[in-house]
């Protein structure tokens, strides 16, 4: 491996890692840059280069509730590897939301948060917080109907009276495979 080659490894792994949130940037950049190098292979033919970072990235089991929940929305565990990337280090977002509604986004990302949740332990859970936080950041954050939103779908979750410890409920989950077909297609 030549001078150029190195080169061009690295610019591909950089440009891909600036799209990650930043929390998540140096252990992908280090997974990604250390397997490209070390086992650098062409892409398959017919997958891109975003899916093939995926496809070396994911490396976690999957929890038998989140296998559960696949299941029974016949979702593909391939599809996981569209909305992150996933090793011992950690999980990192990859997908975007794309509605122009605060309201729709909130919930969108509620979701997706409480799946991302259980791929680390299994629980369907997220804080309300933490959605704040997060909403917050992608500038999609309305203050004044940000409680009011929750509490208009609150058939998605058990219960909101633990505000830190929010679980999906049935037709949480319903929705959560909703919005993953949405935004994988």
């Amino acid at each position: 491996m030549d001078q150029e080659e190195i080169s061009k490894i690295i610019k591909e792994v950089l440009d891909f890692v600036v799209t990650l949130p930043e929390e998540y940037r140096i252990s992908t950049y280090e997974v990604l840059l250390t397997q490209r190098l070390l086992g650098s292979q062409a892409i398959p033919a017919g997958m891109s280069e975003e899916e093939k970072v995926a496809e070396e990235s994911w490396n976690i089991t999957v929890p038998i509730d989140v296998k559960a929940f696949l299941k029974t929305h016949k979702i593909s565990k391939d599809v996981l590897k569209k909305l992150f990337l996933a090793n011992e280090s950690g999980i990192a977002r990859i997908y975007e939301i794309v509605t122009t509604k605060k309201a729709t986004a909130q919930i969108q990302i509620t979701c997706l948060t409480a799946l991302e949740h259980a791929l680390r332990d299994g629980v369907f859970r997220f804080s309300i917080e933490g959605i704040r936080q997060r909403v917050q950041d992608l500038k999609c954050y309305n203050s004044t109907n940000f409680m009011s939103t929750f509490r208009n779908h609150k058939r998605l979750f058990k219960s909101l009276d633990e505000p830190e410890r929010v679980e999906l409920s049935a037709d949480g989950k319903s929705k959560l495979a909703k919005i993953i077909t949405e935004i994988t297609q």
